[in-house]
């Protein structure tokens, strides 16, 4: 499977080659962040989530593109050792003994303050100079509390001019550690207890408000300590509990409101924003943790059948009568969701979604899709490989990675994505998996 290919050659922005036109008033870098190398002196790794990260920028200004793509120069790569112990992948017997995967730098980008980060979210952020994708190392951003973890997706509130993060902290008291960007500068943003040793990769955010899905995993800490079982499996779904939504008032962590909820998993938000006394937030919703071991089974290139995929809902929460309603959004499968109002309200959600063959055999996402949040319509493309995670472009353009042999980046109309792209920016090589990136405007 080329998405689970190894990362052929590094680069440095050269020309790419355009298929159909680019749109001249795109003037910008698109981002990609994902595993590159998927094994580390002859064993293969266990879980996409251990694989050695890469970043892949493209380029785009009057009409012509230009690309690069290169390794994260992590602390393990430069030591010369596997990045274990792993997320998926047990610790070989001399590799130190922590209770969280070391950083690989492979799950997303964040574009911030005119800097560029390779995230990773049991790590701090590791800087990339935008100009050459080289890296220039870890860095707390002035506050060591980010050392001990940072969130793959941090959420703008463009109306505060702020970012918002997160961190979970195992230990006798599990908690989850906020943290706020603003002008240049990191500094703490409240403390929260959790109700248990969880897993939380993504939040939402509104002008006011953080929200929180805390499904109901349990963490196998002795086991993990002890290096039997690796941190992704050390997670037990547990149903008699609930998934807790917690809500946090920003600037007033104190007044955090907590709703329970029948068990569901969310690996991904698409949106959030308040309607009256009501918080909306679109997202991805899972039975239960099923896709960790779906995910692995794909590298493994054995996918497995009886899992059951993410489709899209929306939970209409009321934090002042502590209630919250999940209904489907739409039918059929759906991930990697992004919509055109961050913090905002939004109509649209794109994202990624089977084919009725995909779906059956349980592979990767083979289309882009496009949900009409309103009516629940949906209009797919079929990318003709895998596609990663849509990158909203302002003005009205989306542009998606489409992992192949070789891969491309395709530009779409946001209105008009079931008409293909208009233009396609073609790398001479193959790009392994990306999951997230960002869009990051010429300036």
């Amino acid at each position: 499977m080329t998405a689970f290919c190894d990362l052929s050659r590094e680069h440095g922005f050269e020309p790419l080659r355009i298929e159909g036109t680019l749109p001249r008033e795109l003037a910008g870098t698109v981002y990609r962040c994902g595993p590159a190398l998927f094994s580390y002196a002859g064993q293969r790794y266990a879980h996409p989530f251990d694989g050695d990260g890469a970043v892949t920028a493209v380029e785009l200004a009057h009409g012509r593109a230009r690309g690069a793509v290169r390794l994260v120069d992590t602390p393990a790569r430069r030591a010369g050792i596997a990045p274990l112990p792993g997320y998926g992948t047990l610790a070989n017997p001399s590799a130190k003994r922590i209770p969280h995967p070391m950083n690989t730098a492979n799950t997303s980008v964040l574009a911030w303050d005119d800097r560029v980060f390779a995230l990773h979210e049991a790590s701090p952020p590791t800087e990339i100079d935008p100009a050459t994708i080289a890296t220039l190392g870890e860095t707390d951003l002035g506050l060591a509390e980010i050392r001990d973890g940072f969130s793959a997706h941090p959420r703008a509130v463009p109306a505060r001019e702020t970012w918002f993060s997160a961190g979970v902290r195992y230990g006798a008291q599990n908690t989850l550690e906020l943290f706020e960007l603003r002008h240049g500068a990191a500094r703490s943003a409240g403390r929260i207890a959790l109700p248990g040793a969880t897993m939380i990769h993504d939040f939402a955010a509104t002008e006011r408000h953080l929200v929180f899905f805390a499904p109901p995993l349990r963490l196998r800490a002795a086991e993990l300590l002890a290096g039997r079982i690796p941190f992704g499996d050390a997670f037990d779904w547990c149903p008699r509990f609930a998934t807790e939504i917690i809500v946090v008032p920003i600037g007033e962590p104190v007044r955090t409101i907590r709703i329970e909820h029948a068990p569901f998993f969310a690996w991904h938000v698409a949106n959030a924003f308040e309607r009256g006394p009501e918080i909306i937030v679109d997202f991805v919703r899972y039975p239960d943790f099923g896709t960790n071991h779906w995910l692995a089974s794909l590298l493994a290139d054995q996918p497995c059948r009886d899992v059951e995929l993410g489709t899209l809902a929306r939970a209409t929460i009321n934090a002042a009568a502590r209630t919250c309603r999940i209904e489907a959004l739409a039918a059929g499968t759906f991930e990697y969701p992004r919509a055109d109002g961050t913090a905002r309200p939004h109509r649209f959600v794109y994202g990624v979604t089977h084919s009725a063959a995909a779906a059956q055999a349980r592979t990767l996402h083979d289309q882009i899709a496009r949900i009409d949040a309103q009516t629940g319509a949906s209009t797919t493309f079929d990318t003709s490989g895998t596609p990663s995670e849509p990158v909203l472009i302002p003005g009205g353009w989306i542009a998606v990675l489409v992992h192949g042999a070789p891969s491309h980046l395709a530009v779409f109309d946001a209105e008009r994505i079931e008409a293909g792209p208009v233009a396609r920016a073609w790398f001479d090589h193959a790009i392994p998996l990306t999951f997230h990136g960002t869009w990051s405007p010429a300036r």
